[in-house]
């Protein structure tokens, strides 16, 4: 290859049919220049990859790529030799079959689709040495016969590189590639990263927040949002929360006794005991497999195992799961993998929300409705309300997910890394929000691997590292 260019964007603008997505935008990646292009949610990061690979079309300017060889079609070479790696999950075994929100959680709900198995239908020869060695350097050959359904977070982005990488392709683009990781997983993907470009004959180009970078990356690409960050009144949103009376008429809202969850030999949790009141304010902490998403999808009761054990909810003994849903606002990443809605706009998906399922629709309180409109004026995201929320970006659709959970102004409030995707102004404003309308009423679990995003209206941590129960922030 002797152009020294790999891809040269010239004011370029992406659009989703009508709607215009980014631009006008410059950039320039050379050959072997590994990349990471940042920027505020909305500002177009994961839309550049898709254009790159060719799923977006370019409207206006010009993207070209000097490092396909002249007498290659550009068509049939990013067919080939181009991956996108997303954390949405796209293969074809996972959606033939039928799934569901639960199912990861379902130990005796068996999936015989192992991690081989999918890796096999997307290319995986276990005798092709070069093969072999993807899956050693992405550390995947002690779970090549394990159920994919039920990998852990960090253990999902190494198969997705993986599955992406036996392609043998010239450049992988990954997005969002550290949503959701400890510091210890981000630290491994940024090794692996690493090994992989040193390894292999391959251009990356990364997209997303992050707080460290693999030491291969040398060249960042941030885009800028040019519009102002109207600061709306946060005022009317604490009057709606001010109401309560749909509330259930008890103190009591979470009390677990001598908890025991366990796969097979595998205890995740043992003789545990956790009791949280009305008006408490919980910070959820742990490493990637502490059992975070375990008690949460217990306390929700999505979990089989939630009716082995003795979980009282709002003061019941074994309330149904329509009962516990309607009283719990609730996102998280593993919730956001699951919305799976073509024609749904980002407004409808908030309305749902406030029944226990998707399928109920009841018409909504007048406060409802109140709360929705102020949500979405204070994140400044009104034309945010009729878009189809799969032509949202990333950042967006968490954020409207997010809104979700808050409008329902609930008796208890489950955020579960509910920042992922975000960018920093829209995390000051979330944090702001939480800190200002919650009361001391107010219920809250919250988890996040950020410290500094943890609300100050916090009081109390849970640490399921070393199960220590404290009160903090008095």
């Amino acid at each position: 290859m002797t152009n020294s260019k790999a891809i040269i964007a010239n004011n370029i603008s992406i659009y989703n049919q009508a709607h215009k997505l980014v631009g006008p935008v410059s950039f320039t990646i050379d050959q072997q220049q590994h990349s990471i292009i940042t920027g505020d949610n909305g500002t177009g990061k994961t839309s550049i990859l898709k254009a790159i690979k060719g799923i977006l079309p370019i409207r206006q300017g010009q993207l070209t790529f000097p490092m396909i060889p002249k007498s290659e079609n550009i068509y049939d070479w990013k067919t080939k030799h181009i991956q996108f790696v997303t954390f949405e999950d796209r293969d074809h075994l996972f959606y033939t079959k039928e799934r569901y929100y639960q199912q990861r959680f379902q130990a005796f709900d068996n999936d015989d689709l192992t991690v081989q198995a999918y890796l096999s239908e997307n290319g995986f020869d276990h005798s092709n040495s070069m093969h072999q060695k993807i899956i050693a350097l992405c550390q995947l050959s002690e779970l090549l016969s394990q159920e994919r359904v039920k990998l852990s977070s960090g253990q999902m982005r190494k198969y997705n590189l993986a599955k992406a990488l036996i392609q043998l392709p010239k450049l992988i683009l990954v997005d969002n590639i550290y949503v959701g990781l400890d510091e210890e997983h981000r630290d491994t993907i940024n090794s692996l990263i690493d090994a992989l470009a040193s390894e292999l004959d391959i251009l990356f180009v990364l997209s997303g927040k992050y707080t460290t970078l693999p030491n291969c990356i040398t060249n960042e690409i941030a885009l800028i949002n040019r519009q102002p960050h109207t600061i709306h009144n946060i005022e009317s949103i604490k009057s709606l929360y001010a109401i309560t009376d749909h509330w259930p008429q008890t103190d009591a809202r979470i009390a677990i006794n001598k908890l025991t969850v366990a796969y097979g030999d595998k205890h995740i949790f043992n003789d545990f005991d956790w009791a949280v009141e009305q008006g408490d304010k919980w910070e959820v902490k742990g490493v990637n497999g502490s059992g975070k998403s375990t008690l949460l999808s217990l306390i929700t009761r999505d979990h089989p195992q939630v009716y082995a054990n003795a979980i009282q909810l709002f003061g019941l003994t074994n309330p149904s799961i329509w009962d516990v849903k309607k009283e719990i606002g609730f996102t998280s990443s593993e919730l956001h993998a699951y919305f799976q809605f073509p024609n749904t706009s980002c407004h409808r998906i908030v309305e749902q929300g406030l029944h226990p399922t998707l399928y109920d629709a009841p018409a909504i309180r007048p406060d409802q409705a109140e709360l929705i409109t102020a949500l979405f004026d204070y994140y400044n995201c009104v034309q945010l309300k009729e878009r189809l929320f799969r032509v949202c970006s990333t950042g967006e659709q968490r954020l409207i997910l997010l809104i979700r959970a808050l409008a329902k102004n609930p008796a208890l409030l489950i955020l579960d890394e509910p920042f992922q995707a975000f960018d920093q102004i829209t995390i000051d404003r979330s944090i702001k929000l939480l800190d200002s309308i919650l009361t001391e009423e107010h219920t809250l679990l919250f988890v996040s691997h950020y410290k500094k995003y943890i609300p100050r209206v916090v009081n109390k941590q849970m640490d399921l590292d070393s199960r220590l129960k404290r009160r903090i922030n008095l």
